[in-house]
């Protein structure tokens, strides 16, 4: 029924469980049997949120539009990694974009940055998408600086782009 264990891993007589779940969990833990079984359904809550963002495109190497708070900031960039720790994304603030496919264009060395953001910073994450006759992010790019976002935001190699 509940797979997740981690709430009861503090407790100090894990493993007999007889009866009703919530009960059980209460006498393990020490707490409320609603609270000890919020948190199992919490954490699953959690975990199936991640697995369904997950499925609606959030994967490595996606484009994505990253709003971090404390402060604020936007960034763009390739999903690397999602995890509960944080998000990893190889890429470059959102105010900088024009100026880093400038750069490009001209055949100077610049590049992205591969950066980590603790979870308790991110506000929002949205895939970089076209939405009617707006372009994506990417499309922008990829106009203004002549070369794809997979090309410059790329990380087989983390060496700066240009010439």
């Amino acid at each position: 029924m509940y797979t997740n264990v981690k709430a009861m891993t503090t407790c100090s007589r894990l493993g007999e469980f007889s009866g009703d779940i919530a009960s059980t969990l209460a006498g393990f833990c020490g707490h409320s049997p609603w609270l000890a079984l919020g948190a199992l359904v919490s954490s699953d809550h959690k975990r199936q949120n991640q697995m369904d963002m997950q499925a609606k495109g959030f994967e490595q190497g996606s484009n994505v539009l990253l709003t971090l708070h404390s402060p604020r900031q936007k960034f763009f960039g390739v999903l690397m990694q999602f995890a509960s720790a944080g998000v990893e994304l190889r890429g470059v603030p959102v105010e900088s974009l024009d100026d880093l496919a400038r750069q490009i264009r001209a055949g100077e060395r610049a590049g992205p940055s591969t950066l980590f953001f603790p979870m308790h910073r991110v506000e929002r994450m949205e895939l970089d998408e076209a939405v009617g006759d707006l372009p994506s992010l990417a499309d922008g790019f990829a106009a203004k600086s002549g070369r794809t976002v997979a090309e410059v935001f790329g990380t087989d190699d983390n060496k700066e782009i240009g010439q």
